[in-house]
């Protein structure tokens, strides 16, 4: 299991979500509320900010955006591997 911190204005909370999972999945399972729409990856609401970990995540066709940072979307990212990710909301 991966170790995941959500973060964002008012939350600070960490669960434990399964190699294999979807993050979107794991994160409702546990009562974390993420925005989300098509759950197909197609209308980008359940895009969240990598802070840490982005190598346990596998999310298809990874990129950085132009200042760096890391974005995934949830509904069609999957947890990759154990260890500790931070996730902002």
């Amino acid at each position: 299991m991966a170790k995941v911190r959500f973060v964002g204005s008012n939350l600070n909370k960490v669960t434990e979500i399964k190699v294999g999972k979807i993050i979107l999945e794991g994160a409702e399972e546990n009562g974390i509320d993420i925005p989300n729409g098509c759950r197909y990856g197609a209308c980008y609401a359940c895009s969240v900010e990598v802070i840490k970990g982005i190598e346990n995540i596998d999310f298809p066709n990874l990129k950085p955006s132009k200042n760096k940072i890391m974005t995934i979307l949830t509904c069609i990212s999957k947890i990759k591997k154990n260890g500790e990710i931070v996730i902002k909301l």
